[in-house]
């Protein structure tokens, strides 16, 4: 009977290499691809991206699966914490190692397998993390790290010759070297970047935001609108009670539209420019704040006469003329979350 492994893709070289000595084993793969809403990456466009061209290209199924609201409870309240910014490295992998344990069982496979590599991140691939990360999710003996098999404790299948563990890897730390001389000999020659899916949460400016939002709302108010916008546009704090958020380019003026509702909405009338949501209690000196903030970002920033349309939850409010903020002002900068 063939041997069948579920492997967690992320599209970047470890992950294919991994894939690739197992292919070696003529082990049949079924790709999983975790998505918790705080990448680039979903359901919409996952084929975009190399998680996806990899499948292609090594012709194994890859099975897309959404956990954004499982997810959200990981988030906020990790059990074993942040790591530098607001990544809950340690638990975000055990609980994709139980997704992963779920779609071996109903696929009959043997075993979970990952690019990981031992001592590669100092938060979730040291020796002791590892072993955490194995038994939190289920997967004692059944969780195969190929890159670094060698240097870790046998699993099932490496006991009993469903693997064999010699032509397996003893990979370690950040050096790149092995993992792109093993491609080499592989004859693969696109070798892609896993960051490039963009994990918003190991992000130093995202994390600013989130940690904006932990002080401001609270973990037990957040929404997941409250924090599906912090992946959008430029945040200022302009108080205790509010906020806004200025469209960098034409794609974030359409997804900040959708947040229209229940917000104060900011436009440029009379010169190009970026739009605003305002979010929490503004009174008028704070919508004369924001309006001078968004008509820096604009054709008219330095003019004076830039006129600025205010709507709250679709209604219209006010329209103001004003002069935009300096480019180079303390306040602006100060003000930037």
């Amino acid at each position: 009977m063939a041997v069948k492994a579920i492997g967690l893709i992320s599209g970047g070289l470890d992950s294919v290499l991994a894939v690739a000595l197992l292919q070696k084993q003529n082990v049949e793969v079924i790709g999983v691809q975790i998505l918790n809403g705080f990448s680039n990456v979903n359901l919409d466009n996952y084929r975009e991206f190399d998680a996806y061209k990899s499948s292609q290209e090594l012709n194994f199924p890859l099975l897309p699966i959404d956990v954004t609201k499982e997810y959200w409870n990981i988030l906020l309240h990790p059990k074993h914490g942040y790591g530098k910014n607001v990544n809950p490295c340690i638990d975000c992998h055990a609980f994709m190692f139980k997704t992963a344990k779920k779609v071996m069982e109903d696929h009959n496979a043997d075993f979970v397998f990952t690019g990981e590599v031992l001592g590669q991140r100092p938060m979730s691939q040291m020796l002791p993390t590892l072993n955490i990360i194995e038994k939190e999710s289920g997967l004692v003996g059944k969780l195969l790290r190929p890159l670094s098999a060698k240097l870790l404790k046998p699993t099932d299948a490496e006991k009993d010759g469903r693997i064999d563990r010699n032509l397996l890897k003893d990979f370690q730390g950040r050096n790149r070297t092995p993992q792109l001389n093993l491609a080499k000999k592989f004859g693969i020659e696109h070798i892609a970047n896993a960051s490039g899916t963009g994990c918003y949460l190991t992000d130093p400016y995202y994390a600013k935001k989130m940690k904006d939002v932990f002080k401001h709302i609270g973990k037990d108010n957040l929404s997941q609108t409250d924090v599906e916008i912090l992946s959008i546009g430029r945040h200022f704090r302009l108080n205790e009670n509010c906020k806004l958020i200025v469209s960098r380019d034409e794609a974030e003026y359409y997804k900040l539209l959708k947040f229209k509702k229940n917000n104060y909405y900011f436009e440029i009338l009379n010169y190009a420019g970026a739009i605003g949501i305002g979010i929490g209690n503004f009174d008028n000196d704070n919508l004369t704040l924001a309006s001078q903030i968004i008509a820096r970002y604009s054709n008219g920033k330095n003019e004076d006469d830039v006129k600025i349309k205010i709507d709250y939850d679709n209604n219209s409010i006010k329209e103001l003329i004003i002069d935009p903020l300096p480019i180079n002002s303390i306040k602006l900068k100060s003000l930037m979350i």
